[in-house]
């Protein structure tokens, strides 16, 4: 199996709320990206729609390739310039305050800015209106895109649907003819007329291949207990098997019927490991 494979097989195996939250949260970062990047021409459209408006000369160009995180902080990839303005015959200068893409902007270019009449050191580039429908419903819209691509495409939030077949002493059943009411009637039978129950998936569950329980009356233990056993392994630990004694059919019966339903492995903490037959 290539990385590839066990990667989306380990996905697979999680929990239903775990694959969609991680779904959600990797659609979301992609939404959030292009609403951040986005952002700044909504702050200049309409927080700085008073601003009057102006032609201001760039007149240093600082090559950035720091990250920043703070406003007009410097960002990886970006260019920050110090414009000049003249106001009322006065020269005024935002020091850096700018950022534009790489090589966008040239040294003693002319850009259309804004400025704040109250103080004209506070200068921004001039960005055409964007309504939010431009700045909020693309991105989601895209975001929607990705999230249907991944479910389509990988089908990672569907769980893998596998095949088991079930064996005991006196028979073998189906992938078909597997039922909560069966496990509850091979558990709860008199325990001499079965000796063991073996489920064993088409594909392993974690790594595990099979999960079985040995009837008490199959045990020297005393009192009789059942006897639940399941495989565990990778390719980097080789494959083990653990056991639970216990005497409450009830654990039995959940564990087998997670196993089967929703391949779910047991916490196997405080089980017992055995070596392999």
């Amino acid at each position: 199996m290539s990385n590839t494979e066990q990667g989306r097989s380990n996905f697979r195996d999680l929990p239903k709320w775990q694959r969609y939250l991680i779904c959600i949260l990797a659609a979301g970062s992609i939404s959030g990206f292009f609403i951040y990047y986005t952002w700044e021409a909504f702050i200049v459209s309409y927080s700085y729609e008073n601003w009057e408006r102006t032609t201001g000369t760039v007149v240093r160009v600082q090559r950035s390739t720091g990250i920043g995180g703070a406003s007009g902080a410097r960002r990886r990839g970006e260019d920050s310039l110090t414009v000049e303005i003249e106001v009322n015959g006065e020269v005024f200068s935002n020091n850096y305050r700018i950022r534009v893409r790489p090589d966008s902007v040239r040294l003693r270019s002319r850009i259309a800015v804004r400025f704040d009449p109250n103080n004209p050191n506070r200068i921004v580039r001039d960005i055409p209106p964007r309504s939010l429908g431009a700045i909020y419903v693309k991105p989601i819209l895209f975001t929607l895109l990705v999230f249907a691509a991944i479910v389509s495409n990988f089908r990672i939030i569907a769980p893998r649907k596998r095949v088991f077949s079930l064996e005991t002493s006196s028979r073998k059943y189906s992938n078909e003819e597997l039922n909560v009411h069966l496990f509850e009637e091979i558990i709860s039978s008199r325990p001499d007329l079965w000796d063991f129950m073996v489920l064993e998936p088409d594909k392993p569950i974690k790594g595990s291949i099979f999960i079985q329980v040995n009837s008490p009356q199959a045990t020297i233990s005393w009192p009789p207990k059942f006897i639940l056993e399941i495989s565990l392994g990778n390719t980097k630990t080789g494959a083990k098997m653990y056991r639970l004694a216990t005497v409450d059919k009830n654990i039995v019966l959940k564990h087998i019927i997670d196993y089967w339903q929703g391949q779910i492995i047991p916490d196997i903490s405080l089980w017992e490991e055995v070596a392999l037959p």
